[in-house]
């Protein structure tokens, strides 16, 4: 994994070649080598018997508040000055920063943060700040990738939701989470057991579509996840194609990606009803072609699957809204979650 001029490398040290390997390229690229645990990229990995850990704590102790006195707390409703909404914007960049690399559990409320910043007023500048404390507060927080999953067998389970019409402007927020795990564990992910899968990609933001109704809404949320989740499959087909020495193209990553099953969880039900019926009879014409979409992608592929779980086993609803992150730290730290009533 490289970023500008910094390279990421993980191999089997049992194999004689790779350390040679590693060692031409330390000669040729003139590197200087960090091993075990270390910074990179701003992130800190660390190194033990059962997992990898990725966490950004300096990143998370920087992260700055607003300036708000006594006195202007007491107006909610009065809308930023420039000088603060300059302020208003360099915490939104510093919390994105944790938000798209190690962070999930604060994704939403920056989301939603940053869909105000035009209009944002001292009632929105608290809430941010409220979400910078819990970034100071937390910064031991991050992803753990258990050891002993095996990336030539990896399967994806993806969770997407949305809520409708509750972001800025009527518009509907929508999340998802793709997790690998092992066939055998595909469908307890659902469950909560997430200690035999690691979190690999989330995302959250509003629908950029017009959105007529919580139907349309959910769809276009499964319709994403399931997007990210045929791209990853492929990019796991890629990486196998690459370690064996075979010829890597796009003919090639397809046929060896369609083998591999992949779970989609959506908590509609009504979505989960309408994909495998005819979408003619749905009155909106863009929805009948997401709907189409998705029962092209889970009714002719033989190894993708659309499940349906209650929404208190929904792990993406806390990418939706505000929320308690309890199932999606429990995700992050690769850890057991009991969903309440199971």
């Amino acid at each position: 994994m490289s970023h500008v001029d910094d390279l990421c490398i993980a191999f089997d040290t049992r194999v004689a070649s790779n350390t040679q390997l590693l060692k031409n390229l330390e000669h040729k690229l003139q590197l200087r080598v960090q091993k075990g645990d270390s910074m990179f990229c701003g992130k800190w990995v660390q190194f033990t018997h059962d997992a990898i850990t990725v966490t950004q704590p300096r990143a998370a102790q920087a992260v700055e508040q607003l300036p708000l006195t006594s006195d202007r707390r007491k107006t909610p409703d009065a809308l930023l000055t420039p000088a603060e909404v300059t302020n208003y914007r360099g915490v939104i960049g510093q919390l994105m920063w944790l938000v798209t690399q190690t962070r999930p559990d604060l994704a939403v409320g920056v989301s939603q943060a940053a869909q105000r910043t035009t209009i944002a007023k001292v009632s929105d500048a608290i809430k941010l700040n409220a979400i910078a404390r819990e970034a100071n507060s937390t910064p031991e927080m991050g992803l753990v990738f258990r050891r002993g999953l095996d990336l030539s067998t990896a399967r994806i389970c993806g969770f997407g939701d949305s809520a409708f019409a509750n972001a800025e402007g009527y518009k509907s927020q929508a999340g998802y989470t793709l997790q690998l795990t092992q066939q055998q564990h595909l469908t307890t992910l659902l469950t909560g057991n997430f200690q035999h899968a690691a979190l690999v990609s989330w995302h959250t933001g509003t629908i950029k579509r017009v959105v007529r109704s919580t139907l349309a809404a959910e769809a276009y949320a499964v319709s994403e996840v399931t997007e990210a989740a045929q791209l990853l499959r492929e990019l796991l087909a890629e990486i196998r194609l690459s370690v064996v020495g075979s010829v890597v193209v796009p003919g090639a990553v397809e046929t060896a990606a369609a083998g591999d099953d992949f779970v989609i969880v959506t908590d509609s039900q009504n979505v989960a009803t309408a994909v495998p019926k005819d979408s003619t009879a749905l009155a909106d014409k863009r929805l009948r072609i997401v709907v189409a979409m998705l029962r092209q992608t889970f009714c002719k592929d033989a190894h993708a699957y659309l499940k349906w779980v209650p929404t208190k086993q929904m792990l993406a609803d806390a990418l939706t809204k505000p929320m308690s992150v309890t199932a999606l730290r429990a995700a992050m730290q690769s850890i057991r979650h009991s969903p309440p009533g199971l």
